[in-house]
């Protein structure tokens, strides 16, 4: 028998796994996109191939690190404890 507060966990568990399971797909997403752009932004700009690598290593790198930051911001705030009024 589930009581009401495991449901509440169990919930909350599956959000945050669904959470996680959509941001590795949009960071996969969007390197992917990155990656088909990339070649047409390498010859109107006119740098190299390794240059290109390193640019979508660099955009990679700070779109997770984003996402990341973004992801932990609202779990601290959500469980701040509350404040006192005495």
């Amino acid at each position: 028998m589930i009581v009401p507060a495991q449901e509440k966990s169990s919930s909350r568990l599956k959000l945050v796994t669904a959470s996680a399971c959509l941001a590795q797909i949009m960071v996969v997403l969007d390197t992917t996109i990155i990656a088909v752009a990339m070649p047409s932004a390498q010859a109107d700009l006119g740098f190299d191939d390794s240059a290109r690598q390193w640019m979508v290593t660099a955009y990679t790198l700070v779109f997770g690190s984003l996402l990341l930051l973004g992801a932990g911001s609202p779990s601290g705030w959500a469980f701040a404890p509350p404040s006192s009024s005495a």
